[in-house]
């Protein structure tokens, strides 16, 4: 046969055995790449958003609490997307004799912030939830004299629109309207019910995925440890299966009342972590056989 490769049926048993640990499954390439990818893009979504929120509403007076919650969205993307590629490389790039030492701690040290920016900017939605609760009826009358007045439309959720001479005729004529205490947001009653429903759903969105992240950086810490036992493995992924549920139903909530950036945006983080679980049941796995 052929020996250029420098492989003959002599010498194949002494070709060194094929590596242990976490491997790079192929056939999850391309997958990883387009969750990954879809997910950097529909975060830049959300950020833009934010960006023109606050520069709508935000000034130099405003204080670190109205900053926080006008970026809560931002700040809990950006951490959640370091997360992700932290997950990725503890469970699936890097092999286990590298998860020590300095890049150990370095890693730790980051997904310690991440977790501190991520339950603070709970708080943003927390906060968000709260201000927008507190409403009050406002008269439409006249309201295309008070042009000057620096109001804003809220339209959607995180959307919003200077009053302009043309879009407060429009109000004028919409019904009911009603306006955030304390802010100078003015909306038509017949999209707040909507907007109340979907800040309440990323509240709850965001306390799941906490939960979530806490159950899975302990199976991580157990599996380096080796102490992820057949029971804590089980017990551990039926609490993560009724989290799951919550959020595919969040997902849903947002696919139906919401708009399709908000349903595709949650799909590819369940995604996006189905590739880490699955990334981890390989790892215990491979640890089992070897």
């Amino acid at each position: 046969m052929a020996d250029g490769c420098g492989v003959t049926l002599s010498n194949l048993h002494e070709l060194p055995p094929a590596p242990t640990g976490k491997r790079r499954y192929s056939t999850l390439t391309l997958f990883k790449f387009f969750v990954y990818g879809s997910l950097c893009w529909s975060s830049s979504q959300f950020i833009y958003e934010d960006l023109v929120a606050a520069s709508l509403l935000l000034d130099t007076e405003s204080s670190a609490s109205e900053i926080l919650n006008f970026f809560s969205v931002s700040i809990d993307t950006i951490c959640w997307l370091v997360l992700l590629v932290i997950f990725e490389l503890e469970t699936s790039i890097l092999e286990d004799e590298r998860l020590r030492g300095g890049l150990k701690w370095f890693l730790s040290a980051v997904s310690a912030f991440c977790y501190l920016v991520i339950v603070y900017a709970f708080t943003g939605y927390l906060g968000k939830l709260f201000m927008l609760g507190a409403a009050t009826s406002f008269d439409a009358g006249g309201l295309c004299q008070m042009l000057n007045q620096s109001l804003v439309v809220m339209i959607d959720m995180d959307e919003y629109e200077s009053l302009t001479a043309s879009n407060c005729v429009t109000l004028e004529n919409a019904g009911a309207l009603g306006k955030v205490v304390d802010y100078p947001i003015i909306y038509a009653q017949s999209i707040y019910t909507k907007v109340i429903g979907l800040a309440t759903a990323a509240t709850i969105n965001s306390a799941a995925w906490i939960l979530v992240v806490a159950i899975l950086q302990f199976d991580i810490v157990m599996q380096m440890r080796g102490g992820l036992s057949r029971s804590l493995l089980i017990t551990s992924a039926l609490l993560k299966a009724v989290l799951y549920l919550v959020l595919a139903l969040v997902a849903l909530y947002w696919g139906l009342v919401g708009d399709f950036v908000d349903f595709w945006d949650a799909f590819l983080w369940l995604a996006g972590f189905f590739i880490i679980e699955l990334n981890i049941f390989k790892w215990q796995q491979e640890t089992a056989k070897s």
